[in-house]
C-alpha cells in the first residue's frame, strides 16, 4: 500500500497531507485543494525498508570476537564460502529476526518517504 506511492506535507514541518497517491500530479491537485496558506508544496515518494540480517556480517562480527579475545583460530567462515552458503545464512537468519519481532511485538519494516522535492502548488514545477 506505501511503497511508491506520492505524500506530501507543507511548510518546514511537512504537514503532511490526507492520502496516497499514485502521482505526483495527484498529490499536487489534492494538495492545491487543501491549502490556502501555502504556495509550495512537499512531495515524496513512500519506500519500505525490511529489516534483514546479513549473514556475511554476522560470520564477520564473530571473527572480530575472536580476534579481539586474542585467539588465533581459523575457522571455516574464514575460508571462501560459497555466495548460496552466506545467502543461506542471511536467510535463517533473517527468517529467526522476523520470528522473534513477532514474538516481542518489534517492527520487521520501516515505512519513510524519500526522494522529496518542492514544487511550485500554482505551476506544478519543481522549485
Amino acid at each position: 500500500m506505501w511503497e511508491g506511492l506520492y505524500f506530501y506535507g507543507f511548510g518546514e514541518d511537512d504537514e503532511r497531507g490526507e492520502g496516497y497517491f499514485s502521482s505526483i500530479e495527484e498529490a499536487l491537485e489534492h494538495a492545491r485543494k487543501n491549502t490556502d496558506e501555502y504556495d509550495t508544496v512537499n512531495i515524496g515518494r513512500g519506500e519500505i525498508l525490511e529489516f534483514r540480517v546479513d549473514g556475511q556480517s554476522v560470520l564477520d562480527q564473530i571473527d572480530d570476537d575472536v580476534d579481539a579475545e586474542g585467539i588465533e583460530v581459523n575457522f571455516f567462515w574464514s575460508m571462501d564460502l560459497p555466495k548460496e552458503d552466506i545467502d543461506d545464512l542471511s536467510e535463517m537468519l533473517t527468517q529467526t529476526f522476523r520470528a522473534w519481532a513477532d514474538k516481542h511485538g518489534c517492527a520487521k519494516f520501516v515505512e519513510y518517504i524519500t526522494d522529496v522535492k518542492k514544487y511550485d502548488l500554482e505551476t506544478g514545477w519543481q522549485v
